[in-house]
């Protein structure tokens, strides 16, 4: 464990690693350790992760002591309170940052949070029933307000934070978030391949792949497929990761969906939950992605897609635009018959959706502007 590092990271969204934020903390801190800055770190991680701690030399994980509790969303609670601790009392000239939505009764001096999006404020339903998560997030938003920086991803999350969270706009800073060098170090030929085999893929398909809660919008994605292929040939369409069946969440009916569009298993294909190790085959495999969703903070996936080189098809909103930045390449999320046209042309020559990839979602690029901000709050 560093003695002294200056940077310390919140190791908790690195437990959950397939949803944003996990995967977010995971390529903060790979990306830290590739870049090796003079800057040195520590990840505070309860020390009952066992599954973390194998990934990451021990030199960098201060283990901090506590109890084992099974529901999840008190256990963050515990956690977020005894991490914030050690934070200040071992450690109190260190910068504390969290890669995402934090609470705690301490409060670290030089203390960084990184706030991806405000979906709450729009779909509601993302909070629940009981009044325990809506009045969490309430907590995150004031523990933020009180931070002496913002991370976010990108300029319209920043513009939302602002407003929404009436946090002065001077206080954020906007990293994109970026794409693992392997993406871009892939055999392309050969990791589709592989991938084609191990998941019993056709030679060509269309991919959707992102989440399945509510603002994804899939159920919109599905009535459009059946629609284009009423007057077209149209390649089956994937549904990566595991399809939900409880609706009392806020997830999307997609089998609802299958159901009133009559879509067979020769059409939508459902190969369930993607390995971390799989995901830059699947983008290569597949001929085009597409993409409905009604609000991203950032949008991982038609970024990953455009790295491996894949033709991407995205909503045009929210922070899509300055991700994907052709606009033939974006639609209008609830209008079904712009969808059905652009599925059309994607039919007959997919390689005109082709979006080039921006440098700024580069790790390259993030980590150094990451540096950047971080040692503004470092000692002089």
């Amino acid at each position: 464990m560093n003695q002294n590092p200056q940077l310390l990271v919140n190791g908790l969204p690195l437990l959950n690693p397939y949803v944003g934020i996990g995967v977010y903390a995971r390529r903060l801190v790979q990306g830290l350790l590739r870049h090796k800055p003079s800057l040195s770190f520590s990840i505070l991680l309860p020390e009952n992760a066992k599954d973390i701690r194998k990934e990451f030399d021990s030199n960098i994980l201060d283990l901090v002591a506590g109890r084992t509790i099974k529901k999840e969303i008190i256990s963050n609670i515990y956690w977020s309170h005894r991490i914030a601790k050690r934070a200040i009392e071992r450690y109190p000239d260190a910068i504390f940052h969290s890669p995402g939505p934090f609470f705690s009764c301490y409060h670290p001096q030089k203390t960084i949070i990184t706030v991806h999006d405000s979906i709450a404020h729009y779909f509601p339903r993302y909070l629940g029933k009981f009044f325990i998560r809506r009045w969490l997030a309430s907590l995150s938003e004031t523990y933020a307000r009180r931070s002496s920086l913002i991370l976010t991803v990108s300029e319209y999350s920043a513009r939302d934070i602002s407003n929404l969270l009436q946090i002065p706009r001077e206080k954020i800073e906007v990293i994109y978030n970026w794409i693992d060098n392997r993406y871009f170090q892939i055999d392309r030929v050969r990791e589709a391949f592989r991938v084609r085999e191990k998941l019993k893929l056709p030679e060509l398909f269309w991919l959707y792949i992102g989440g399945y809660d509510y603002r994804k919008n899939v159920e919109f994605l599905l009535r459009a497929y059946a629609a284009a292929r009423q007057t077209c040939s149209l390649p089956p369409l994937v549904l990566a990761g595991d399809v939900p069946r409880d609706l009392s969440k806020p997830y999307c009916d997609v089998w609802g969906a299958l159901k009133e569009t009559s879509l067979g298993a020769d059409q939508i294909l459902l190969p369930g939950r993607i390995s971390h190790e799989d995901m830059p085959g699947l983008y290569a495999a597949s001929a085009l992605l597409l993409y409905p969703s009604l609000y991203e903070g950032f949008g991982l996936p038609p970024a990953e897609a455009m790295a491996v080189g894949t033709p991407v098809l995205v909503s045009d909103g929210t922070s899509l635009p300055e991700v994907v930045r052709r606009p033939e390449c974006r639609f209008d999320p609830v209008q079904m018959d712009d969808l059905v046209e652009k599925m059309k042309k994607a039919a007959a020559d997919p390689t005109q959706f082709q979006c080039p990839f921006p440098e700024e979602f580069t790790e390259n690029t993030a980590i150094d502007r990451y540096l950047e901000v971080v040692r503004r709050l470092s000692p002089k």
